[in-house]
């Protein structure tokens, strides 16, 4: 059991997540002192050559929480945690993991999502990124309940975030994680006594978004400056914009636009340490207009 007590009602509630959106969640919970009996989530993975260990982000966010971490590597296993853990409530956010009809029938009392979109809008796995791609002034989080299909159940409640002109997916992820966990202490109590009613969705409205792939994080530079904008900013946790240059793969951490061309601010080249474009420009003997005229050449 969590030393973090649910003294007023006296419910067991299960947090599901793996990303970074369910550890920024999980950490504003802890400093409100929600009650979670425990966090459930997917086993260390290994990455790379070495094939090192790679501990998730929600596993590193309950390490500075008095959460407990529960761990699972398989849908057997899974399957038989939630059943034994006899949870009233199981709340899901960035989890990774597809939950099936029986396991969803596992809470005594609800399955809910929290999701960071204003749903029907962006239904799928990259909602926050899809929204910095397109452009959008603002977007939102949705506490919802859960049903077998993607990001379908009936809408609890929702709240708008505003997406500044130099947001990041970075910045927008914790902006909605704090907005998310907010949405959740104000109206599970609400939703529990029956004084707030889901409203389903309108399906016909809604929209999907994409898994993100490392391709799309290839910099297409005959696109207009503000599309590559957005890429950088959207794809700066991963897989990171980035171009080849002089036949080295150089990373765009930030830039900005200058009349009709996106100038770059902060690059890395593989392997090396993030320096501002001035200074890359100074290291390769080269002027910013031959720089700019060396990415385009190859389009």
């Amino acid at each position: 059991m969590s030393k973090v007590k649910n003294k007023s009602q006296n419910l067991k509630v299960l947090f599901l997540g793996s990303g970074l959106f369910a550890a920024q969640v999980i950490e504003e919970l802890a400093k409100q002192k929600f009650p979670l009996d425990e966090v459930l989530g997917l086993l260390d993975k290994k990455a790379g050559r070495g094939q090192k260990n790679i501990e998730l982000p929600v596993k590193l966010a309950v390490q500075k929480t008095d959460y407990n971490l529960t761990e699972f590597i398989s849908k057997e296993e899974f399957s038989n945690i939630l059943e034994s853990s006899k949870s009233d409530v199981v709340v899901v956010a960035d989890f990774g993991w597809i939950i099936f009809d029986n396991d969803l029938k596992k809470a005594k009392k609800a399955f809910l999502n929290i999701h960071p979109s204003l749903l029907p809008k962006y239904r799928g796995p990259s909602p926050i990124q899809s929204a910095i791609l397109a452009g959008d002034q603002s977007t939102g989080v949705t506490l919802m309940e859960m049903d077998q299909q993607m990001d379908h159940g009936p809408i609890i409640a929702q709240e708008f975030v505003e997406i500044s002109a130099v947001e990041t997916t970075g910045s927008l992820i914790l902006k909605t994680a704090l907005t998310g966990a907010q949405l959740l202490i104000d109206n599970l109590p609400k939703y529990l006594d029956g004084s707030l009613s889901p409203t389903d969705q309108d399906h016909q409205q809604a929209t999907f978004c994409q898994m993100i792939k490392k391709i799309d994080g290839q910099i297409d530079w005959t696109k207009p400056a503000i599309e590559i904008d957005r890429q950088v900013r959207a794809l700066n946790i991963w897989p990171k914009a980035s171009t080849t240059f002089c036949g080295k793969h150089l990373i765009i951490h930030s830039g900005h636009i200058s009349g009709n061309q996106y100038i770059p601010d902060l690059v890395q080249l593989e392997g090396r340490k993030i320096i501002r474009w001035q200074d890359f420009l100074n290291g390769q003997r080269i002027s910013e207009s031959q720089a700019l005229l060396e990415l385009t050449a190859k389009m």
